[in-house]
């Protein structure tokens, strides 16, 4: 899944462009590939997901696995 973050930014070739268009393309590109939540994810979500399953908020969860992909994965097919 893709994460708005300045790193994927300068992948795309786009730090040099202003704000307004890297929000506009980040906004184009969640559209088309993520057909869930239809948004990039923030780098919040990404780290309050990691940091919930790193506490003791889950003592019986085991061996699963978990996906944070916006919806992308229930809607492949």
């Amino acid at each position: 899944m893709t994460t708005n973050t300045d790193f994927v930014r300068r992948l795309a070739g786009m730090m040099n462009v202003p704000d307004a268009v890297w929000n506009a393309m980040a906004a184009n590109f969640g559209k088309t590939h993520v057909p869930g939540l239809q948004r990039m994810a923030t780098p919040n979500e990404i780290a309050t997901f990691a940091l919930a399953l790193a506490s003791d908020d889950f003592p019986y969860l085991t061996a699963s696995q978990l996906v944070i992909d916006g919806g992308k994965t229930a809607y492949a097919g």
